[in-house]
């Protein structure tokens, strides 16, 4: 089984960080894992389409465009 772990880059925070090594981690044991590391550029609609566009490009997956 493949996972994909979409995550926030904040430079100033280590839980975020912890918290991704933690699940990383435990998804291992199930298949193949990855993380796909977002920058804080901006919240909300964009924050939205710049995962539904990782998600399309990377993995082939169409989503709604609800959001």
């Amino acid at each position: 089984m493949r996972f994909a772990i979409i995550t926030i880059i904040d430079m100033t925070n280590y839980g975020n960080r912890l918290q991704n090594i933690a699940l990383h981690n435990i998804l291992s044991a199930y298949g193949e894992t990855e993380t796909l590391a977002i920058s804080l550029e901006g919240r909300g609609c964009y924050f939205y389409k710049k995962i539904k566009n990782i998600i399309e490009m990377r993995y082939g997956y169409m989503l709604s465009s609800k959001g």
